[in-house]
């Protein structure tokens, strides 16, 4: 069988390499991780980060962050050559809180009253918040499996200005 793929950049499909199955032959799913790795790509929500109270956060009351991708891309099918793939993918987050604190998460985060993500400052600043999403998948071919996507890690990262400010009081009689 011969193998072809295409990727956004490429102006049509490439051959890329060829393997060949007989009857009984056991099939290697090795063969299919390139094709499988360029449809994961092509599955991976946007990191669109987001943080609660809009604008800016107060010195000592958590900030709630949301990363805006879900924890996983659900159980997506497509044919590669003459084969049928299922693949799945989950993610984990690191979060850079910009002020020396970092933490790993398996949940998105998102708006109150979620506080899965919530990190709180102890002093005026702003900051810069970086989030890395890491994906890891797995895949059947034509039923069989699963199989790991391997690779290098496939990640995305994306960072947003955090303001910190602190709250004072205001007398009303």
């Amino acid at each position: 069988m011969l193998l072809y793929l295409e990727r956004q950049t490429w102006p049509a499909f490439r051959l890329v390499g060829e393997f060949c199955q007989g009857p009984g032959d056991l099939l290697t799913p090795d063969a299919l991780i390139p094709g499988v790795r360029d449809q994961f790509v092509r599955y991976l929500p946007s990191l669109t980060p987001s943080f609660e109270p809009r604008g800016r956060g107060i010195v000592n009351l958590p900030v709630l962050f949301a990363t805006g991708q879900p924890q996983g891309i659900g159980r997506k099918a497509f044919a590669l050559g003459a084969y049928q793939i299922e693949l799945v993918a989950q993610t984990t987050w690191h979060w850079d809180f910009g002020d020396g604190s970092a933490a790993d998460f398996t949940k998105p985060g998102g708006g109150y009253p979620n506080t899965d993500v919530a990190h709180t400052y102890d002093r005026q600043q702003t900051c810069r918040a970086t989030v890395t999403a890491t994906w890891a998948g797995e895949f059947w071919v034509d039923g069989a499996g699963p199989f790991e996507v391997t690779g290098a890690p496939i990640t995305q990262a994306a960072t947003m200005v955090v303001p910190i400010k602190e709250a004072r009081a205001v007398f009303v009689g």
